[in-house]
């Protein structure tokens, strides 16, 4: 099992460029998104998500 984390998968995606989606059903919580948002750190802000959803089977909802 994978388990997205705002500290490593996210800022990868923050550090290449690349839009990030981060599902809610693993390690990182929208709390702690928020906090990265209103943080000073570069790192911090690189490490909020473009999207996020609560559960991988709501991707299928807005896919469908």
């Amino acid at each position: 099992m994978k388990i997205f984390r705002l500290d490593t998968d996210i800022l990868l995606a923050g550090r290449c460029g690349l839009q990030s989606l981060l599902v809610l059903t693993g390690f990182s919580t929208l709390k702690e998104v928020d906090m990265k948002k209103s943080s000073s750190s570069v790192d911090d802000r690189k490490q909020v998500p473009d999207f996020y959803l609560p559960s991988l089977a709501d991707l299928a909802t807005l896919l469908g």
